[in-house]
């Protein structure tokens, strides 16, 4: 059944290469089209328009200030929402547990659960707000690994590419990050996708988007592996909805830094840096 597998999957790359990589293609456009980019640098404390700026007297030294305000609403926001710990049940207040036959079932699962939610949960949670509130949306990718523990993660919004139909519904899922081998005596860059179905989970790598294959690394536990879930194993949540029907129908959320924020920050700091300025010059 594996090899059956490996064939179809195989088959499906080379069948539709060209299409994973079109919408990887309009994914990155997005990316650009949204200043995503330029969101995240300016969190980060990066303005190229102050490290840019010219000198103010020929001789004389430019301060290139950066107050990172942008970084300060962001985290205050994240910390608002999950600075205290969030309260998790998972009690049915209409089930009498004294009652119930699999008592003993879902008292175990609950211990499961609670340990699953309290290890990371608020961890991975702050960095999925903070992604929203940078980029418009974010995701969490939910696994079983060898041993059979259940593990999840948030990954950037550069890696994540959700495929839709006209419905809305989530069909397919595309993980695409950029990974250092060590081939011929040298250390080359290779490109991975994860593709994740209702079903499957599987690993391609290649070249480039246009040459992807069967990662043969990912053999060894399964590739393409089921992980049954019975449903996409990944969470993909939106930000704020943007008002223009032309934009909300993209799918996707607006970053919190799209109204103006990042040109006011800018703003300050070429403020900041001009103060400086003229009391050096004093």
């Amino acid at each position: 059944m594996k090899k059956v597998n490996q064939v179809t999957a195989e088959r499906w790359i080379k069948d539709n290469a060209s299409w994973v990589a079109a919408m990887v293609a309009k994914h990155d456009s997005w990316i650009k089209d949204n200043a995503v980019d330029l969101y995240q640098a300016a969190y980060d404390g990066e303005l190229d328009e102050i490290e840019q700026r010219d000198k103010a007297r020929d001789g004389g030294t430019e301060n290139k200030l950066v107050s990172n305000y942008v970084q300060i609403i962001i985290d205050t926001l994240v910390d608002y929402m999950l600075g205290k710990s969030p309260i998790y049940t998972v009690e049915d207040p209409d089930q009498d547990d004294e009652e119930t036959e699999e008592r003993e079932i879902i008292t175990e699962y609950r211990k499961k659960v609670m340990k699953l939610l309290k290890d990371k949960a608020q961890g991975e949670f702050s960095d999925l707000l903070r992604d929203m509130c940078i980029g418009g949306f974010g995701s969490i990718i939910v696994w079983v690994d060898e041993k059979g523990n259940i593990d999840y993660s948030e990954y950037p919004i550069q890696e994540i590419i959700p495929i839709y139909d006209g419905r809305k519904r989530l069909r397919l899922l595309f993980r695409r990050y950029e990974v250092g081998v060590w081939e011929n005596g040298s250390e080359t860059t290779k490109t991975k996708v994860e593709v994740y179905d209702d079903r499957y989970v599987t690993y391609y790598t290649g070249d480039s988007m246009e040459s992807l294959h069967l990662d043969e690394t990912e053999a060894k536990t399964g590739n393409p592996i089921e992980h049954k879930a019975g449903r996409i194993p990944v969470v993909v949540c939106q930000n704020q909805l943007p008002a223009k029907y032309s934009e909300r129908v993209k799918g996707y959320g607006k970053s919190d830094l799209a109204y103006g924020v990042v040109p006011l920050a800018v703003a300050y700091c070429h403020g900041l840096s001009d103060k400086a300025n003229l009391m050096e010059y004093l």
